[in-house]
């Protein structure tokens, strides 16, 4: 959005990030997709991921996936939160894979769906798709006697119709969360990724028809990057954690996610 209907968030959690060689990373690529597995560290080899304590903006589920012309339902969830009155989302996903249905034709443009089991969305100030450009704005709040609430739960739904076979990642270009007097509480906000294709689980990241170097390097890059920090360097333009990449969904990127994708060098999603 241009404007915050509330207050700006500010960049948090400088870090440097360390830069792979490519060299390496394909030797151990290779190695791993013939089956290796002495390099499993013992946190990786039990599947356990690190769990955040931060509040976290993210969709629900964080990687959704289907057929070509199926609907897929995808939740606007918040997680891990506290006192939480409001919130101001806007989002970026590919119209050339997916269209947004419209929730409510009763309403000019194209909607998705307010929810109201965790926030009460008294107010709805936005909640429009942009078929076009691509674009998906909801900002909602609860009106008073409402009370703050505490925990996890979803704010809206986006329903997606296939227009071609691909993946993409749906990244937060905003995401807010006010308490009642409408001050900004700390957040993490994680990119969503929607799926079309027939084979799966596919790791085209690409969209290029087939799992190649390509796809192994952009989650290679990414090595050691988790949910609970997921720009460590504070820096949007290097490689940050996204479920995409994560495809054992254990909210690290590790050797195992690198093993997963290997294994299935070649593979055609098509």
């Amino acid at each position: 959005m241009h404007r915050s209907l509330w207050y700006g968030l500010d960049k948090l959690w400088p870090r440097p990030w360390p830069l792979l060689s490519l060299s390496v990373t394909l030797a151990g690529l290779l190695f791993l997709g013939t089956g290796g597995s002495g390099l499993l560290p013992a946190q990786a080899q039990t599947g356990s991921g690190p769990e955040t304590t931060s509040a976290l903006v993210r969709c629900e589920p964080m990687v959704t996936a289907g057929p070509p012309g199926q609907p897929l339902v995808v939740a606007l969830y918040v997680e891990n939160v506290a006192d939480l009155y409001g919130v101001e989302m806007e989002l970026s996903f590919d119209p050339t894979i997916a269209q947004v249905v419209d929730a409510d034709p009763g309403t000019p443009g194209v909607q998705i769906q307010p929810l109201d089991s965790f926030l009460s969305p008294d107010f709805v100030v936005m909640r429009v798709a942009d078929n076009s450009a691509g674009t998906i704005e909801y900002a909602a709040t609860q009106v008073f006697p409402q009370e703050p609430v505490s925990g996890s739960g979803p704010v809206a739904a986006i329903t997606f119709q296939s227009v071609a076979n691909g993946t993409f990642s749906m990244p937060y270009s905003d995401a807010l969360m006010v308490d009642i007097d409408g001050a900004s509480i700390p957040v993490i906000a994680l990119p969503c990724a929607v799926q079309f294709q027939p084979v799966r689980p596919c790791y085209d990241f690409d969209n290029n028809g087939v799992i190649d170097v390509v796809d192994s390097v952009a989650l290679a890059v990414r090595w050691s990057l988790t949910a609970a920090n997921p720009d460590p360097d504070n820096n949007p333009v290097t490689p940050n954690y996204e479920p995409l990449y994560d495809v054992n969904g254990d909210r690290a990127i590790t050797v195992l996610d690198i093993q997963m994708v290997t294994q299935r060098w070649q593979q055609n999603c098509g």
